[in-house]
């Protein structure tokens, strides 16, 4: 199933009202402009319009998981779409295109955190690809394992930052973890004030792997024993032992904290606390 997300922060001063009704009524809904027929998507200038129209018709015409927020409400709503339910309601005279849900659940962000600190950037109606997997497995209450398959490129880079201190090799951190850095996901301090410097991926080539080592090479003025004790490259399905660095299997990483800190885990998978957010 596929699973969009909404976000219904409107601008016009005529909505100020709007949201606790929705989010009451348990319904999505989209403005742009008005339109002699609504819900062609021909009518619409702008392509943000023209998607949200195409969303709001997909959404009418079969099933959709849908993630809803609402600006000035401290929950979420996350329910099926009804088929066949589009229509057009006026609010202070202006049209709006509105669909109904069900099998809604009420969510807070101590139940599930994923959609309150990070939801997909800008768009108000998109489909969430990143988020899909976390969204189904908690609407749906599945419990199985968390797998390497399950996490996200920053899921998985902040758990081996995790499991590095978890380790006691990482003492501090230098720059900020992943996206800022072209060659390397860590760079910090070990205990002794070393370098510690680590790449993580899901999946690598052999090429890959060497290119990392050889660039973090000059770290350790090319001496190979530093490169090998203070490089590492975090990788799913990889071999535990390889020159000229130390390759650590992810699942590896998984493993550790499903033994020591499931807790923990499940957190940073976005998971929640059973028998909360029942369906209306």
């Amino acid at each position: 199933m596929l699973v969009f997300y909404i976000r219904h922060n409107w601008n016009h001063s005529d909505f100020a009202a709007l949201n606790p009704r929705l989010f009451a009524e348990h319904k999505i809904a989209v403005h742009y402009q008005e339109a002699a027929e609504p819900f062609n998507r021909a009518h619409y200038h702008s392509s943000s319009a023209k998607t949200a129209i195409d969303y709001i018709n997909r959404a009418s015409s079969q099933e959709t998981l849908i993630v809803a927020a609402y600006a000035g409400i401290d929950k979420i709503l996350i329910g099926l779409s009804c088929p066949g339910s589009k229509g057009v309601e006026e609010c202070q005279g202006n049209q709006l295109k509105v669909v109904q849900l069900r099998k809604v659940r009420e969510v807070s962000r101590h139940e599930f955190l994923l959609p309150f600190v990070v939801p997909p950037p800008h768009a108000a109606f998109v489909r969430w690809h990143m988020g899909e997997r976390a969204v189904l497995r908690f609407y749906r209450d599945e419990r199985e394992a968390i797998g390497l398959d399950m996490l996200l490129p920053w899921h998985l880079e902040l758990l081996c930052e995790e499991w590095l201190r978890k380790q006691q090799r990482l003492h501090r951190k230098l720059f900020h973890t992943g996206k800022t850095m072209q060659d390397f996901d860590i760079v910090g301090l070990d205990p002794q004030g070393e370098y510690l410097i680590a790449q993580v991926k899901h999946k690598a080539s052999a090429a890959a792997v060497l290119d990392f080592f050889s660039k973090a090479a000059p770290f350790f003025d090319h001496d190979a024993a530093r490169l090998r004790r203070s490089a590492l490259f975090f990788a799913g399905h990889a071999s535990q032992d390889a020159e000229p660095g130390q390759i650590i299997p992810i699942e590896k990483v998984i493993a550790e904290f499903e033994r020591d800190e499931p807790g923990y885990l499940a957190a940073l998978y976005g998971s929640h606390q059973p028998g909360t957010a029942p369906r209306t």
